[in-house]
């Protein structure tokens, strides 16, 4: 349910959250993302369904605690470090950030 909740902060279209990765993949979501955020998918979907959990094996503390950490590294990634770059980055003075996007501009017309 975590992961369906903060696919759209991420900007994903509400829907499956099968969908909202394929969405993000296709936006250039990195790799290493897109697993965290399938294998939270899957064994999350594995762990709701009435049946299918197995306290021996893949639903046990460690695996809990371990997609707790996924998360985290998700989220982490996603939203708080991209948020606590631009805050910084919003510190330099607008001449400088001129200057920096003439740069990146020329930049990009050579490619």
């Amino acid at each position: 349910m975590a992961v369906e909740k903060i696919l759209p902060l991420f900007g994903a279209k509400k829907g499956k959250i099968n969908d909202m990765i394929g969405e993000l993949v296709g936006k250039g979501l990195s790799h290493r993302i897109q697993m965290a955020l399938d294998s939270l998918r899957v064994i999350g979907n594995e762990a709701v369904h009435p049946g299918k959990i197995d306290l021996d094996g893949i639903d046990g503390k460690e695996t809990a605690v371990a997609l707790f950490g996924v998360l985290n590294f998700v989220v982490e990634k996603m939203l708080t470090e991209p948020r606590e770059i631009e805050d910084i980055y919003s510190l330099l003075p607008d001449s400088t950030k001129k200057g920096i996007d003439e740069r990146d501009n020329k930049a990009l017309t050579k490619q």
